[in-house]
């Protein structure tokens, strides 16, 4: 009998190994292709020139030279390697300055807006002018000189501009006067355009000089290159030529030179026969199907092998799948000192820690390859926590803060504490990753301008990085001081970091991450306290795993704070009012009298005063907290009866029966006075039903289960939340959290006047975090099977965690404006004496390197006008133009109109994806005057 059942389970486990076999055999026969996909070339490109690309069967589309292709390089019977020529000025960069025209001719004169002189080198031989117009007659003058322009006679929409033999001289503007027929419609001098399409400039005596050719296959989703073939010089001239006849080309101590000659686009074309390089691809690829067929059978007996541990682990030659998985979870919940045990096989818990460790820092070696500047540091922090968690059964489990958590939340297990320093490491590896790759984005630069302000002058004024000076706005030129204290303890923090760290974009977010670090903790001993140690290990698996949390905690704003001490204080706040007064004066009269109307904990009403007055500080969305207390009062009251909540039920009434309509009273009489300041800060952002933002429920219900799921869940736990007993200590804890969610939420909704955000309701998030997990721990009692639900969770954290987060550790919040990068470009060319900087949210402490610049604030919400606009360039017709591209619906129209038809574009829409609009403007007083009529 027993061979018999030997004998199935080897065929069980032959016949899966086989399907297994099938399968991946399957996928990389219909889904690998080694088809070459992937040129890149090895070559020395002189000025003049654009970045090579590929051309397929004389069509438009062009590919990229080294990206990934659409098909394979096989399928296309005409390949080229173009070389184009850059394109020095496009013709919307030309302003008409002077324009005479008569029934047949029209004689018009454009100049460049911007100098040139950095764009043309000292060698040029040349201009080509691409032109449609072929009766018209030209004009270049570049400063004073002009260049002698002639008609190509191979190309006939091609004008060559030779260079002269003498120096430029004076102004470095172009200006090209043509001389054409006058067609239709050309009477509006706004439908004027410059009868040319561009003007790339050309060196004779530069060739493009060609090393080598690679070709290869690239699995983009993979990031894995393998090269199929390479081609030297030799090669390259052998198998490509040209049939311009501007083109030369010659071999040269091992490069292959190109002489463009006068050519606009010089190529080379793929010749001779076509077979003979496939063979070439053939040879090559039959040699990596054989190592992936080597590779596959290879994995084929690992999966083999691992499928016979997993059995012999789930002893499944003795004992029902079900039951040994029910036995392994039982054990390691439990503490059993051999967590895996089988027939061969034992594994003692004091090695899963180091061979998890071990596995985890060989992942983090990998990321640090690809990534070296964040990968010492996550090798570090994890290694420290493999250590520390190591020594945690003989050191940490014995220390007297262990001792009391066990008396306040319950007995601690070692594998309860192992897996929350696990989950604790995981979660300070998400806040720390890359903390300062971005650049700064959003609110984060006033943050950051008030911290060093503070650090400048000891006050919370924002800095001005550019004029190195306390930040001055110009509105209709009146300058004022811009002071910005709000959420001060935060900003104090960052200047604190600032102080020790220097400044840096890694140093502002610091806080923020700490901040985070701090929020787990206290979730977990939150969420331990009012439910259980189960559900706790849950909502922190799942707050580690949050997008949305980590987005708070890598940003440097005063939310990341906001979040642990709002739950700090909803903790102290439920211990003041359920907790008893656990002193006595001796007196027995007055002590009765306290213990039935007075018996609340004053150690934590108390502490609880401070931290209400830090968190109104940091953002006044937290005085929401004040309506579910009064509310969980007054159930309390209608529940139990007990006298001390009808006395704090009253209490709290009476506060807003008079306190309200004095604040009130004070605000309509304008009082100068601290109540008539907290009341013009409350009142603005209150409503009767006024907004009714509905999408907080999606926000606050989405994760981690989305809004349905959510929903349900939520409504599983009101309703154990309606049918336990209130007078437990678990039904009114079950009460209170349920109130705060559904309080808050209705306020946010209803009662607050402000427009939509879920950063503001993100201090409330983690109670519905806590509270749907509560109603799915609950509602799996109900199956028999709540292990796998619970596991399903797990997975799905696991999965909507790496389908969002790697994204933001590694690629950065790539939405908003890297300002790092297209600021650089009015750093490394702006003019002092000569330029100004219009700015809408001018992010100075990407300027810092200027010290020192000439500002106009575009303002915001369109205010700044185009009038206003063309008046500033009158006093400053030479500088940059700047706005984050998500922000542009507060320029005005005609602005961006103007910008994009009359300057030149550097960074922005079109040009690449830094999400800032950045343009370079250099205008005669004449077409200033001309636009402003």
């Amino acid at each position: 009998m027993m061979l018999r059942k030997k004998n199935v389970v080897f065929w069980i486990r032959f016949t899966l190994t086989i399907i297994f076999l099938g399968v991946i055999s399957l996928i990389i026969y219909f889904r690998v292709d080694f088809q070459p996909n992937t040129v890149s070339i090895h070559a020395d490109i002189p000025e003049g020139f654009s970045a090579p690309y590929l051309r397929f069967s004389n069509t438009e589309t062009t590919y990229l030279l080294g990206k990934p292709l659409p098909t394979a390089l096989t399928n296309f019977s005409n390949l080229q390697l173009v070389f184009p020529r850059q394109a020095l000025l496009n013709n919307e960069q030309f302003l008409l300055i002077a324009r005479e025209a008569t029934d047949d001719i029209v004689n018009a004169t454009w100049t460049t807006a911007f100098p040139i002189s950095s764009l043309i080198p000292l060698e040029t031989d040349g201009v080509l002018l691409t032109s449609p117009c072929q009766e018209a007659q030209y004009s270049l003058k570049i400063g004073y000189t002009e260049w002698p322009v002639l008609w190509n006679d191979d190309n006939k929409n091609l004008l060559m501009a030779k260079a002269p033999r003498y120096p430029l001289n004076g102004s470095d503007h172009v200006l090209v006067s043509i001389t054409h027929p006058a067609k239709d419609g050309t009477e509006d001098i706004r439908l004027s355009e410059p009868c040319f399409e561009s003007m790339p400039v050309f060196m004779a005596d530069s060739p493009v000089r060609i090393h080598e050719i690679n070709v290869t296959k690239t699995f983009g989703k993979l990031g894995v290159t393998l090269p199929i073939a390479t081609w030297d010089a030799d090669e390259v001239q052998s198998i490509f030529s040209s049939n311009d006849p501007e083109i030369n080309a010659e071999i040269k101590d091992g490069e292959l030179l190109l002489y463009p000659g006068d050519s606009i686009e010089p190529y080379l074309i793929i010749q001779g026969n076509h077979n003979e390089l496939n063979l070439e691809f053939k040879a090559i690829m039959a040699k990596y199907k054989l190592a992936l067929m080597l590779m596959t059978l290879g994995s084929a007996v690992i999966f083999y092998l691992g499928l016979s541990l997993m059995m012999k682990l789930l002893r499944i030659h003795s004992t029902p799948i079900r039951q040994s998985i029910k036995e392994f979870v039982e054990s390691f919940l439990h503490g059993d000192q051999n967590l895996l045990k089988g027939p061969s096989l034992t594994i003692k818990r004091r090695y899963l820690f180091p061979l998890l460790l071990l596995f985890i820092v060989l992942c983090s070696t990998f990321f640090e390859l690809q990534h070296r500047r964040f990968g010492m540091i996550s090798l570090l922090i994890i290694s420290f926590i493999g250590v520390f968690s190591v020594i945690a059964n003989k050191i940490l489990l014995k220390h007297p803060m262990i001792n009391w958590l066990n008396r306040t939340l319950g007995k601690i297990t070692t594998n309860h504490l192992l897996v929350v320093l696990l989950l604790l490491g995981f979660g300070t590896l998400n806040l720390f990753w890359g903390l300062g790759t971005d650049s700064f984005y959003e609110d984060e630069f006033q943050i950051v301008d008030a911290a060093f302000g503070f650090l400048e002058t000891g006050d919370y004024y924002r800095w001005d990085w550019a004029n190195n000076d306390i930040t001055t706005f110009d509105s209709q030129n009146s300058y004022a001081a811009r002071y910005y204290p709000r959420s001060w303890p935060f900003i104090f923090l960052v200047a604190q970091s600032f102080r020790f760290f220097g400044v840096s974009e890694w140093s502002a977010r610091f806080v923020s991450a700490i901040s985070g670090l701090l929020f787990f903790v206290v979730l977990y001993l939150f969420t331990r306290y009012f439910t259980n140690p189960h559900i706790s290990i849950l909502c922190l698996f799942a707050a580690v795993f949050s997008p949305a949390l980590l987005s708070i905690f890598r940003y440097t704003r005063m939310y990341a704070l906001l979040l642990p001490l709002f739950l700090i204080l909803g903790y102290t706040i439920y211990r003041a009012i359920t907790g008893d007064a656990w002193m006595r004066s001796g007196l027995k009269k007055w002590d009765r009298f306290v213990g039935d109307y007075l018996n609340f904990d004053y150690r934590f009403a108390i502490l609880s005063l401070p931290i209400l007055l830090i968190i109104y500080i940091i953002h006044l969305n937290s005085m929401v907290i004040l309506l579910p207390v009064l509310a969980f009062a007054y159930l309390m009251a209608l529940t139990e009866k007990k006298k001390k909540y009808i006395v704090l039920s009253f209490i709290g009434t009476a506060i807003a029966a008079i306190v309200v309509p004095v604040l009130y009273y004070l605000h309509k009489s304008e009082t100068q006075n601290l109540a008539g300041r907290i009341i013009s800060d409350v009142v603005p952002f209150l409503s009767s039903f006024g907004r009714r933002n509905y999408s907080y429920f999606a926000v606050l219900l989405k994760y981690p289960f989305g809004i349905f799921a959510g929903a349900i869940l939520f409504a599983v736990f009101l309703y154990f939340v309606c049918f336990f007993k209130k007078s437990t200590p678990l039904g009114s804890k079950y009460l209170y959290l349920a109130i705060i969610s559904c309080v808050t939420t209705l306020f946010y909704i209803f009662f607050a006047d402000r427009n939509f955000h879920p950063i503001y309701v993100s201090h409330i998030f983690s109670f519905f975090l806590i509270t749907t997990i509560t109603g799915l721990w609950h509602l799996s009692h109900i199956f028999p099977q709540r292990k796998i639900i619970l596991t399903m969770f797990s997975a799905l954290m696991i999965l909507s965690y790496f389908i969002t987060v790697p994204s933001i550790l590694l690629e950065g919040q790539t939405q908003f404006g890297d300002y790092r990068t297209a600021y650089k470009t009015i750093v490394d060319n702006y003019d002092h004496e000569k330029e100004a900087i219009f700015g809408q949210y001018l992010r100075t402490y990407y300027l810092q390197d200027l010290d020192g610049v000439e500002q106009v604030s575009l303002l915001k919400n369109q205010q700044y006008s185009f009038t206003d606009f063309i008046q500033d360039l009158r006093q400053n017709p030479s500088g940059w133009l700047t706005w984050e591209t998500r922000k542009s619906y507060h320029v005005d129209e005609q602005i961006i109109q103007f910008a994009e038809q009359y300057f030149l574009k550097l960074h922005g829409v079109g040009k690449d994806n830094t999400g800032v609009e950045v343009y370079y403007f250099s205008l005669p007083e004449s077409f200033v005057n001309y636009a402003d009529n």
